[in-house]
């Protein structure tokens, strides 16, 4: 969410295909998930201020809505709609298997993510914080 949609996509991608090169191979419909849920959240970036020293309850709250929301409609809808329409993957299988990733990312991501946007917006200066002696 810091750095936008573009970085946002590119960071998913990227990352979980070379993560997914180095265990147990590519699974491209997951890979494109992990790409769109960085730009979904990164979309919303504007709505959490700019971060400078602290972060408020509402940008806290606007930051999990939005990152649960993305984990549900991505990983319990579109991925799943994915691995059924290009590996031809049971239904039943792959929607679980998607509503449960989710579900364990967005709480992943509330306890995670929060502690990393709190501790990011900690090392950006607060405006009028510096004074002239």
């Amino acid at each position: 969410m810091i750095f936008g949609p573009i970085v946002g996509f590119l960071m998913g991608f990227i990352g979980h295909a070379i993560k997914d090169a180095m265990t147990y191979g590519l699974w491209w419909t997951w890979i494109i998930s992990s790409g769109l849920f960085g730009l979904f959240v990164g979309i919303f970036r504007k709505q959490i201020g700019d971060l400078k020293g602290e972060v408020t309850k509402k940008e806290l709250i606007v930051f999990n809505v939005v990152q649960v929301i993305a984990n549900l409609l991505i990983w319990g809808l579109i991925a799943p709609i994915g691995d059924v329409m290009i590996y031809k993957e049971s239904a039943n299988k792959v929607f679980l298997q998607g509503v449960v990733a989710g579900s364990v990312n967005a709480l992943v991501v509330a306890i995670a993510g929060s502690l990393l946007l709190i501790a990011y917006a900690r090392t950006q200066t607060k405006d009028g914080s510096l004074s002239k002696d």
